[in-house]
């Protein structure tokens, strides 16, 4: 029995006494409720991580997304996380907007605590991430290239990408200080490219970017990640102890395997990888495939569905760099296409989502070479409540929704057998 699966009180059989007087105590039985009956067999699974064969998938590490500050608590969610899985992911800790002050200077003190409580506890981290348009700090941004005019020393465009170019510079140093080498896996680029079809081009500021929204491919051009990549691997070399062979910068984007564009996005990210690469100079290890995705109740949906997963997975593969399932989770359609909310959701359905992420998972080892399996990152552990900012009230975790201050919640879900499963190879 795990101590983190919390069935209720009803999880056994009990016995209530009842009776009119002090010298009087009848009995009779509660049977079981078949609520409880049905998700039982859930018990017998042990923690994810132990179903990983570590011979057949020497280099695979199981992932997951977590609150910085949820984990240095070490309360349930440290020890589920430690428990469960390899490596964890900030979800927004060790981005641009979480460092950078208005003023322009960078407070790590989070992002030091965490790599400290993950060393402690032997937990890889998975760096998320150092170049993204969005959780940027525009004001202080904009603020480095207001009132800048032609002259002698240079056009406006030339002192915003050198001014640019240094700032990215002093936040990339910054980080790799502050994590002392202890990450040495990151997500370089965050959600680069556009989404059209075709040769799909980098994104560029729209007409009404968000308040936290900057672009700096739009002041850099597709130099921004050849300069990235420099810089990282610079810094990341000057830690004391560090091999610069460890390093590992992935490329990360959503909708790679969507269906509705024959996976044009997944082959863009492999031709823009080449072009970044083709001075001879820039290394990108990986590609990050973040994967939200949704299991359609329409038959023909999914299949299409999961013939775009396969799709992208041998273009991938086919690059020849690492790959990483990123941020996986889960939501579900009803036949027309509308999202179901958590508690609409039917045992069958939930069922359904779990044999969708064993399709996930075994494709996953079967098409992605060996040598080229970094691993999977689960990125939501419990369902998402109404009021999240990420897919709300959707039922995406391994575990229910958690309510820490009621203590209720965390109980397995069937997309956990599923995933042990699926990672046993069964």
């Amino acid at each position: 029995m795990n101590n983190y699966i919390k069935l209720g009180a009803l999880g056994v059989l009990g016995l209530v006494m009842t009776g009119c007087a002090d010298t009087t105590v009848d009995y009779f039985p509660v049977e079981k409720p078949q609520s409880v009956i049905d998700y039982e067999y859930l018990n017998e699974y042990g923690p994810l991580k132990s179903y990983i064969d570590r011979q057949a998938h020497p280099g695979f590490l199981l992932g997951t997304g977590v609150g910085a500050g949820d984990y240095i608590n070490k309360g349930l969610i440290y020890r589920v996380t430690n428990n469960n899985f390899d490596q964890m992911t900030a979800g927004n800790e060790m981005k641009y907007a979480s460092i950078v002050q208005d003023d322009g200077t960078m407070d790590f003190t989070t992002v030091e605590n965490f790599v400290a409580a993950a060393e402690e506890a032997g937990m890889q981290i998975y760096g998320h991430t150092l170049l993204w348009h969005a959780q940027q700090n525009a004001t202080w941004l904009k603020s480095c290239i207001a009132d800048l005019v032609d002259d002698e020393e240079g056009t406006v465009a030339q002192k915003q990408y050198k001014i640019l170019d240094a700032e990215l510079e002093r936040w990339i140093e910054g980080m790799m200080n502050a994590t002392r080498g202890y990450v040495k896996a990151w997500d370089l680029m965050n959600e680069g490219l556009d989404d059209t079809g075709g040769d799909i081009p980098l994104k560029t500021t729209p007409e009404k970017p968000g308040a936290q929204d900057f672009y700096w491919q739009d002041y850099l051009g597709e130099n921004y990640v050849r300069n990235a990549v420099k810089y990282a691997r610079k810094y990341y070399a000057q830690q004391e102890g560090a091999n610069p062979a460890d390093l590992k910068l992935f490329i990360n984007d959503y909708n790679l395997e969507a269906a509705y564009n024959n996976n044009d996005k997944a082959k863009s990210l492999v031709n823009w990888i080449k072009k970044w690469e083709a001075d001879g100079e820039t290394k990108i290890d990986g590609i990050g495939s973040q994967m939200h995705v949704s299991y359609s109740c329409n038959p023909t949906e999914q299949k299409r569905r999961e013939d775009a997963v396969v799709n992208m997975l041998n273009i991938l593969a086919n690059s020849g760099k690492l790959v990483r399932i990123t941020e996986l989770d889960m939501g579900i359609d009803d036949a027309e296409g509308k999202a179901i909310n958590t508690a609409d959701v039917t045992l069958e359905q939930h069922k359904a989502m779990g044999e969708y992420y064993k399709f996930i998972i075994s494709k996953y080892f079967e098409i992605i070479p060996i040598a080229q399996q970094y691993g999977i990152c689960q990125w939501a552990q419990t369902d998402a409540n109404a009021k999240s900012g990420w897919r709300a009230g959707c039922p995406i975790g391994l575990w229910t929704e958690y309510n820490a201050a009621a203590g209720t919640g965390f109980s397995r879900k069937p997309a956990y057998g599923s995933f042990c499963e699926a990672l046993a190879g069964k």
